[in-house]
Parts: C-alpha cells; structure tokens; sequence
C-alpha cells in the first residue's frame, strides 16, 4: 500500500569511488555469463556490444531520466558499444521489441516502474541481461520502510523512522507516533518515490501535520 514514510536526516557518508568500468552490474538469466560475452570471447576478437538505453518511463521523474538516459547514450564508447537510446512510453511492448536487437538493456528509468522491480521483472522474462539490481533487490531498496527493516535485520546503523499509511483519517495520532519514535527535526517523503519527489524537511510541530498531508 501506498504510504509515507517519516525518519531522521542521515548524515553524509563518504564513498569510494569506483573505476569506469564498475559503474553498473550486468544481470543474466539466473546470474548465469550472458550468451553474448561467451560469443565475444570464442569469436578471437572483441565485437561491438548492443546496448539500449531505456529511459523517460511514466513515474514523476520522467524529465530526469531522460536527461540522464541521453547524458548515457552521448558518452557510451562508440568504438565498443552500438547504442540504441529507447524512449519507453509505459507500452510494453517498446520493450519485448528489444529482444533479439540488443544484447544489454541500460536502465536509465527513474522513480516507480524503472527502480521498483517491474521493469526488472519484465526484462527477466525475456530474458534480457540489464544493469543494476534484480526484481526483489529494486522492490525492497524502493519502498523506504523496507528497505530500513532490512537494515536493522541485517544490524545495519540506520536512523530512526517509520512508516504510515497515506490517507489516515487519524493525522493527530499519526503526528504524535512521529513524535514520539521519531522526534523532530525529521524528513516526511513518500514510502515509494525516487529522488526527493515529495520531501519535507520538519523543524517544529507546526509544518508536522502539513507534510504527513502533502
């Protein structure tokens, strides 16, 4: 269900940053070598990849993900890859026409249905090998409560938070469970959004109620 979720700011950690060619994990069928690099590798010589740039979507980050699929298409080695940049509408079928056509799908799709496990489960049945997580890793890392259960389940130090249910008639008792095992300053934001789609940062009780609402 549909929900918001309410936590303490995190603080800011630093990453290590990883070399170009860690920037994405290619998935097979059953985590098995994708066909094509077996046949990159008997052939003798290094053939060019087919990758599809699958970008836009229908979430409310549609803008995004279509300045990122494009920055994406602009910088992929030519030499190495023939980049096919795919402006996917919601239908389908624009992605079941890929097979056969690519060997690789590059998720450049942002926010619900390109981060949350569909676009994933879709490319799977195909199958198509795509960069980033699988279905159940994009499902659980989207959805903000789980995503925390999991860390604490996993002894994992993660700030305080919880998860409501948009559209609770009770928003006084919703503002006070916030107060209570949360406390303030804290930031409200959808359960399931990407990026900082619907994000309020809480200073006092007063802006407390107006952004459960939001």
């Amino acid at each position: 269900a549909a929900g918001t979720f309410a936590g303490k700011p995190a603080k800011k950690s630093k990453k290590t940053p990883e070399g170009p060619e860690k920037f994405a994990i290619i998935r097979g069928r059953q985590g098995s070598i994708p066909p094509f690099a077996t046949h990159m590798e008997a052939s003798g010589h290094m053939e060019k990849l087919r990758v599809a740039v699958l970008m836009g979507g229908t979430s409310s980050e549609r803008a995004v993900s279509l300045k990122s699929g494009a920055m994406v298409a602009q910088f992929l080695d030519r030499a190495r890859y023939d980049v096919l940049p795919v402006d996917f509408t919601g239908d389908v079928a624009e992605v079941v026409a890929l097979r056969g056509r690519v060997d690789v799908v590059f998720l450049a799709l942002h926010g619900p249905g390109g981060e949350d496990g569909r676009i994933q489960g879709v490319l799977d049945l195909l199958p198509l090998p795509y960069t980033g997580s699988g279905v159940l890793g994009s499902a659980l890392a989207m959805h903000k409560g789980m995503a925390k259960a999991i860390y604490r389940q996993a002894g994992l130090p993660t700030p305080a938070g919880i998860t409501l249910r948009a559209g609770d008639a009770d928003a006084p008792a919703q503002a006070a469970r916030v107060r209570a095992e949360v406390g303030l300053p804290c930031v409200v934001k959808p359960a399931s959004e990407g990026s900082t789609i619907g994000i309020g940062i809480v200073h006092d009780d007063d802006a407390l109620l107006p952004a459960l609402a939001e």
